[in-house]
């Protein structure tokens, strides 16, 4: 394959990958390369459109401290991940993330980005429509990031990882009986919630979290805000965390039904690819509705 899975599933030492190889040797054109950019980690999903099949799954954790540097160190060490991909979506864990109604034409970017997060002054602000909602998010990156992504790949489109969840929750939303539901995706050193009552968006927002009893208290206090019962509303848990590990036990004791996010239901998972915990990486499939 164009796209390395091969090389990398032999001689990665500092990953942990699960490849389906039996099209390692069609072109990288043939795939969509999907990345979750975090601080000292890269995620990886690769898709084969012709074939609706999940082909690979992979995270690199890099030890470097700032994203910039852990694309950089990928890069540097992974070449075929510069192949020229169908499309590469990149994902960005940003807690700085904010919706505007498409009825406000006329307002400061940074100024309103800034009533709920920390803009630092070398940060790039930049804006995306969302398709379920009739509003805009806005996000801000490092350029140093944005042009490095620009750099390596001629077809490529940069998100905030919240705007596909966002999407496909909707989506569903819109065709079950029951309308609430709560998302929460665990990050290195972040905890992002999104809330849904009757069908509609009613909370995205970030929280530094140093450890479960940070993301418990979290999602209780969002729970609490916003009026939903933790014994009638499920909750979808995706990101840094595992099915009955210490966080998910310590959630168990407060919510009623907690679910593992999954990935899109029309995809097709190679028999590798199965084995992944899916926690780690079914949200990166939902960036596939953003794709062009």
């Amino acid at each position: 394959m164009e796209t390395g899975s091969k090389e990398v599933a032999q001689t990665a030492s500092t990953a942990s990958e699960y490849f389906d190889l039996n099209y390692a040797n069609e072109p990288a054109s043939f795939y969509y390369l999907i990345l979750s950019l975090e601080r000292s980690r890269v995620k990886a999903c690769w898709y084969h459109f012709a074939k609706n099949l999940i082909t690979g799954y992979a995270t690199y954790e890099l030890g470097a401290d700032h994203p910039e540097e852990s694309l950089q160190k990928l890069l540097a060490t992974k070449a075929f991940l510069k192949a020229e991909f169908k499309e590469v979506i990149v994902l960005l864990e940003t807690p700085s993330f904010c919706l505007v109604p498409n009825l406000l034409k006329d307002y400061n970017a940074e100024e309103l980005l800034s009533l709920t997060h920390q803009v630092n002054d070398s940060e790039q602000i930049l804006s995306r429509n969302l398709v379920n909602l009739k509003a805009r998010a806005l996000f801000s990156a490092q350029p140093e990031v944005l042009d490095l992504i620009e750099n390596t790949w001629s077809k490529q489109q940069i998100l905030p990882f919240q705007i596909p969840l966002i999407e496909e929750a909707l989506n569903q939303l819109k065709r079950k009986e029951k309308k609430h539901r709560v998302i929460a995706v665990i990050h290195e050193e972040h905890l992002s919630i999104m809330a849904f009552k009757n069908g509609q968006l009613v909370l995205t927002n970030s929280y530094f979290q140093s450890g479960k009893e940070d993301i418990a208290y979290y999602l209780l206090y969002a729970a609490e805000v916003l009026d939903i019962d933790p014994e009638n509303v499920p909750l979808s848990l995706g990101g840094n965390i595992q099915k009955k590990d210490e966080t998910w036990k310590l959630l168990a004791n407060y919510w009623k039904s907690i679910r593992v996010l999954k990935e899109l239901s029309h995809l097709k998972m190679g028999k590798k690819v199965q084995q992944a915990p899916s926690t780690n990486y079914a949200f990166l499939t939902h960036a596939l509705l953003c794709a062009s």
